[in-house]
């Protein structure tokens, strides 16, 4: 065994007990509150995470209090649990815990001295730590409290800042400049949830390494902690398929009876925020026989609009705080809204949908059970005979940047109810299913009653495609190249590029030219309407008769004239 000595634990100590007080003033503070925090925080494992974002050691007033908060990021960053044992075991081990004695009469080392000072300005007793967690009725409101608190050390830091600047426009050597610089450069509000952080690599390396990994859900398709994006067209049964995903969650099981959509999670608190489907329609999607409705497992719940709601003004705003309420109230791990459209288009503001989408990752941000939040979009009327892709997704620039998934869902020309789903973008895992390996399902009711996509296999999504009918569509495309041309926006080259992305048709540049010449006779002069079939065919006869007519007169210039004999 080991005689090293184990390193002594340390905590980081301010130089005073209390923070500077100008001129005697009492200085902003709440130590009930400090201390109703902390208790919290050692009472609630998840606490610490949420004041964490908000606070740090400075913004507690007594310094005794910052022992405390200093000993519960050191177990954080350990990884550790936090709690009175472990609290009071990292105080212990930094030498702050217990009751000081008193000094007088007694001849101590200069050591001795100094650590005995600083347990009487930083150290806590065992029963102040108890008396902490006695204080506190409830942790539900401890980010409001936590914003109450670092408001009062906004409040101490201007008193600071202020008496500093005070005694600078006092001192007639400062440069009265130099000073106002000064105050406008450090002078001023500062947000406890900073936008950005800032470390290096190497760091955020560590740090990246002690965040739980994201576990599977439905094999790769969904993963813990994260946002999704299922969308489809019209009618394609994509409220079937999130209503399966969230059935396989709650319970704990996989999507299908195939490896690669096992689930590794536990069971899930799921909530369907569902605005597609009434009551009784649910009942006749999802029942068996005649009255017998499927039973869903314990930890799926089900929130809709409420029949006598009736003030679609600021359904948006109304609608997503309410799930906020719902979400924090209940603490599900799995969130589906079905679907966004619902939500986003009554109202004007165009980017509404951009706005909600901030608001589900904010709160799955401020999650701290591996949330998932998946959410149902939809596609604009596209062309079938084109493969399904992200720029399909309605607003896909505004949404997808806020997705790690994006799963999309389309119609086969092979059979009616046959449906084929795509992954469009995976951040967590591997791209299993594309164009290439496209995952294959009929809709059906099974003999459980519910109606679900169940598996067929895998396939290429161009078996999937509707042909395209090219004679069909070239007077549309001609039409979309020459009005483009004319904007002066695209050259012939890059209207073959458009063509192929657009349509899905490959023409040279010289091609699109020449049809687009074809179709409207004088795409390249001032006129821009397209001609008429009959205005063409006129066109092209006349064009010809001149150039006969020219070709006659050249040959006829060209042969010598007969010799007239004597």
């Amino acid at each position: 065994m080991s005689t090293a000595k184990k390193p002594k634990e340390t905590l980081k100590v301010s130089e005073t007990a209390y923070a500077p007080l100008p001129h005697q003033n009492l200085m902003p503070q709440d130590l009930k509150l400090e201390e109703s925090i902390l208790g919290q925080i050692m009472i609630d494992t998840s606490a610490f995470k949420i004041a964490n974002r908000i606070l740090d050691s400075d913004c507690f007033y007594k310094n005794s209090h910052q022992t405390v908060w200093r000993a519960c990021e050191k177990l954080n960053k350990k990884t550790q649990p936090i709690d009175l044992i472990t609290v009071s075991g990292m105080i212990r081990k930094a030498g702050f815990l217990g009751e000081a004695e008193k000094i007088e009469q007694k001849k101590l080392s200069i050591s001795a001295a100094r650590k005995q000072n600083n347990l009487i300005k930083f150290g806590i007793t065992p029963f102040q730590l108890v008396e902490m967690t006695n204080r506190v009725a409830s942790a539900a409101n401890l980010e409001y409290h936590c914003r109450m608190l670092y408001q009062l050390y906004l409040r101490r830091n201007a008193l600071e800042e202020a008496e500093f600047v005070k005694q600078k426009a006092l001192d007639m050597t400062e440069d009265i400049f130099e000073t106002y610089d000064y105050v406008s450069k450090n002078f001023r509000s500062k947000n406890p949830q900073n936008v950005l952080t800032f470390k290096s690599m190497n760091q955020t390396m560590i740090d990246g390494a002690r965040e739980p990994p994201a576990r599977r859900m439905t094999g790769s398709l969904t993963h813990e902690n994260s946002i999704i994006i299922l969308f489809s067209d019209p009618g394609t049964g994509k409220s079937i398929f999130g209503m399966q995903i969230a059935d396989a969650v709650s319970r704990g099981k996989g999507l299908w009876k195939n490896q690669e959509f096992q689930n590794s999670t536990e069971a899930k608190r799921t909530i369907i925020f569902d605005f597609e489907m009434e009551e009784s329609e649910l009942f006749g999607r999802y029942k068996k026989g005649e009255a017998d409705a499927y039973a869903w497992h314990q930890n799926l719940f089900r929130s809709g609009i409420n029949p006598d709601f009736i003030d679609f003004e600021d359904a948006d705003t109304l609608i997503t705080n309410e799930m906020q309420l719902v979400i924090e109230e209940q603490e599900p791990e799995l969130v589906i809204v079905d679907n966004m459209t619902y939500i986003s288009s009554e109202s004007s503001d165009p980017k509404m949908a951009a706005k909600i989408m901030k608001k589900l990752l904010a709160i799955q941000k401020r999650s701290t059970n591996q949330m998932t939040i998946l959410v149902i979009a939809h596609t604009p009327k596209r062309d079938p005979s084109l493969p399904i892709e992200l720029r399909h997704l309605a607003g896909a620039k505004a949404l997808s940047n806020f997705a790690k998934t994006i799963l999309a869902i389309s119609k086969s020309k092979l059979d009616p109810n046959l449906r084929y789903i795509k992954q469009l973008k995976v951040r967590q895992d591997i791209e299993n299913y594309g164009e290439d390996n496209v995952i294959v399902c009929g809709i059906d009711k099974a003999e459980t009653g519910r109606l679900e996509y169940q598996f067929r296999g895998f396939g290429r999504e161009s078996e999937h495609l509707v042909t395209p009918d090219i004679e069909a569509q070239e007077p549309a495309i001609l039409a979309d190249c020459l009005e483009k041309h004319k904007s002066g926006k695209f050259s012939w080259r890059q209207l073959a590029d458009y063509v192929k992305y657009e349509y899905g048709i490959t023409m040279t540049y010289t091609t699109i030219f020449r049809k687009v010449k074809d179709y409207a006779f004088d795409a390249l002069t001032e006129t821009s309407e397209i001609k008429s079939e009959n205005e063409i065919l006129k066109a092209k006869k006349e064009t010809r008769t001149k150039e006969a007519k020219a070709e006659k007169q050249a040959a006829e210039k060209k042969q010598p004239k007969a010799k007239v004999s004597k």
